[in-house]
């Protein structure tokens, strides 16, 4: 097969397209050259083209740490077209799970495991910030053609090579060799064409800024800006995007200067970007660039950046908890949903009589049908859409629907990773906490979130169906969510600022074309499943057989399993196949996994450290359409269960399906046990009065 270099995609005229090619070389000019059209489309055009024309090698590359990530997407040829998706897993449940739900959504030919060899560079101690900062940087440029000599300058090879295929780079990547985020800048760099700038963000993810310190910070990454050697300080030139891969603060609090300042708390994402302006400037400052943020820990900021590089939406969820009235229909679902089905995309929207919590925990559940009028299907769990949009209103740790209260535990579970807008107060003020609303939907999976950090108010929100154009025409991401020419404000934008659909622009997803991996030593997930089954390691099997996306599959050898040798069954092996058996819809089976994988589920403090939110979660969504009509089974594990969270929830509940399916006996000691696990005295006695 010839090879598929750069000019034989025809990407030279692409760039031309993208006004990215030298002005004084002849090309033959589209029917509408990019320098015509506005910054912010001009943008997701160029992004979007790029992609379109670079290859995918339809394998999941699955590597063990850090060093194997370096070397697996340092061996990207994107001359040669071989360029494939590296995930991360550390053994934990929460990567495996997180690796799964991309496999699902990429629909992979193979899986494959990779070790780096021997003879790799090792990855330096946190000590060694300039080797590691090289070693990134190498990896980079290697897909690119770029082998960078002892002595060069790494930045300066580069450039020169871009400047050789007359290709501009469409954004920053900002972050620091200490900074455990540092895979997603890697992937973002060397899949779009991004230098890389290394800064430490100022804070802690879990904290805020003050201005001043934000203005530092912003005018850091000017100066970066300027060193690249690429034209950056207004819209529609060659840097029009950041992406902060740090673990960093994500708002900037105004402090006593602020007092009686409606602005109050501001998003870190909608600042940086923008020029800092003279003293006494209160909020509209310049915008040089879009900005986006990714948060987390080498795997699940992995996870994000490869989300985002290999992922195309096809479908979209809607969910609106707003009146049919004005200034809420503004923000109609109904409206957002025709655009994205117009565009193509399979959509599904939860409006006008769907729109109670009720509702939302049987759509979360997988039990809710799409009209009315359709009996409530029994089919998988979870959530599947690539696109959610929901309008609620709320706190960080709670979202009012019509009627009723949801909270962070009924964020659904996402087969698929997912992009989540968000109207809402408050819901990403916390987003590294998974008891708040984003945190929640960061931990199920959501691999960008749009929502706020303090009360923004309604208009703060670019409209939802003005959303869902906006992406569909081709803006990008950290475009399409904002409010043109607005004041620095209260949405912050975490995961890639370039992602793209660009439906209505006639730009199809990269071309997968089967290569050989470049990775020597390869063992495909799928060839060791027969040894392990006659082995009978059904920890191993299961755990990959879920990181294959065969979850039918999983569930069916965890019945056999349980059946003909349940002894063999740990409560690793059962928390793997619960999973499965969420997501295929066998809940009888998976009651049972979760019986054996209790020990694991119990503590809060576990749950907490080994990221199993989800498959706690699971239970209590699956067993919602159950509650009228409990087994013993089901009611036992439910009074087992219950989550500080939602404590008294969760007591009503299991109240209610001991009492109907054991005894009032037992219904009495599960309230026994949820007072004893009340949070405060005032807790303690609304959960004392719950049956009397």
């Amino acid at each position: 097969m010839a090879r598929c270099t750069w000019r034989s995609l025809g990407l030279v005229a692409v760039l031309a397209a993208a006004g990215a090619m030298a002005q004084d070389r002849p090309q033959a000019a589209p029917p509408q050259t990019l320098d015509s059209v506005p910054p912010s489309l001009k943008l997701g055009l160029r992004a979007a083209f790029v992609q379109s024309r670079m290859p995918t090698t339809p394998v999941v590359v699955v590597v063990p740490e850090e060093r194997s990530f370096i070397a697996a997407v340092g061996s990207w040829d994107l001359d040669a077209g071989v360029r494939y998706p590296v995930l991360i897993d550390d053994g934990s449940w929460a990567a495996r799970a997180a690796i799964a739900r991309f496999v699902r959504a990429f629909e992979p030919k193979s899986v494959v495991r990779w070790t780096a060899p021997a003879d790799a560079p090792a990855w330096p101690v946190s000590g060694e910030p300039a080797a590691r900062q090289a070693l990134i940087e190498q990896a980079a440029a290697k897909p690119w053609g770029v082998r960078i000599a002892e002595g060069d300058a790494r930045a300066a090879a580069l450039k020169r090579r871009w400047d050789d295929l007359k290709f501009k780079p469409p954004g920053l990547i900002v972050t620091s060799p200490k900074d455990p985020a540092w895979p997603a800048a890697l992937t973002l760099a060397a899949a779009r064409g991004q230098p890389i700038a290394w800064l430490e963000g100022p804070g802690t993810v879990a904290g805020y800024i003050a201005p001043a310190e934000a203005d530092v910070f912003e005018q850091q990454i000017e100066a970066l800006a300027e060193a690249s050697g690429w034209t950056w300080s207004e819209l529609g030139d060659d840097l029009d995007a950041v992406t902060l891969c740090l673990n960093g603060a994500t708002k900037v609090f105004l402090g006593d200067a602020g007092a009686g300042d409606q602005r109050g708390m501001l998003a870190i994402t909608d600042l940086i970007g923008r020029r800092v302006g003279p003293p006494g400037d209160k909020s509209r400052r310049q915008r040089w660039a879009w900005t986006g943020m990714i948060i987390g820990n080498s795997w699940s900021s992995a996870y994000c950046a490869m989300s985002a590089v290999f992922l195309h939406p096809e479908s979209a969820w809607l969910f609106d908890g707003y009146d049919d009235s004005p200034p809420w229909n503004a923000w109609d679902a109904t409206a957002a949903g025709k655009a994205f089905e117009d565009a193509g995309l399979t959509v599904t929207v939860d409006d006008n009589l769907h729109r109670g919590v009720a509702e939302w925990r049987k759509r979360a559940a997988g039990r809710l049908a799409a009209r009315s009028t359709d009996p409530l299907p029994t089919g998988p769990g979870g959530v599947s859409a690539g696109i959610v949009c929901v309008n609620t209103s709320g706190n960080p740790d709670f979202f009012e629907l019509k009627p009723g209260l949801a909270k962070p535990t009924d964020v659904p579970i996402l087969a698929r990773p997912a992009i989540v807008h968000f109207v809402h107060s408050w819901s990403a003020a916390s987003p590294a906490d998974a008891r708040t609303v984003a945190g929640r939907w960061l931990e199920r999976g959501a691999y960008a979130y749009v929502g706020s950090v303090h009360e923004p108010y309604l208009q703060a929100f670019c409209p939802t169906p003005k959303f869902a154009q906006r992406l569909i025409v081709g803006l990008p991401l950290g475009v399409a969510a904002r409010i043109d020419n607005g004041d620095v404000w209260k949405i912050n934008i975490f995961g890639d600022p370039l992602i793209t659909i660009g439906r209505a622009q006639g730009l199809t997803p990269s071309p997968r074309v089967e290569k050989p991996l470049p990775l020597q030593g390869a063992r495909d997930v799928q060839a060791g499943l027969a040894a392990e089954l006659k082995e009978q390691r059904f920890d191993a099997a299961l755990a990959d057989l879920m990181l294959l996306g065969r979850d039918r599959d999983a569930a069916r050898l965890l019945e056999a399993a349980l059946r003909e040798s349940q002894d063999r069954i740990s409560p690793e092996a059962a928390l793997y196949g619960l999973a499965s058996c969420y997501l295929a819809g066998d809940f009888a089976t998976m009651l049972k996994a979760y019986a054996i994988a209790a020990p694991r589920l119990a503590s809060e403090q576990a749950v907490e450290r080994d990221r199993l939110w989800d498959a706690r979660d699971m239970l209590w969504h699956a067993a919602y359409p159950a509650l009228a009509s409990p087994t013993k089974e089901l009611a036992e594990l439910l009074a087992r269960s219950m989550r500080t969270e939602t404590l008294q929830r969760d007591a009503e509940e299991a109240f209610s399906a001991a009492r109907s399916a054991v005894s009032p006996e037992s219904a009495r000691a599960v309230v026994a046990r949820a007072a004893g696990m009340a949070a405060n005295e005032t807790e303690r006695k609304r959960i004392e009065g719950i049956g009397r």
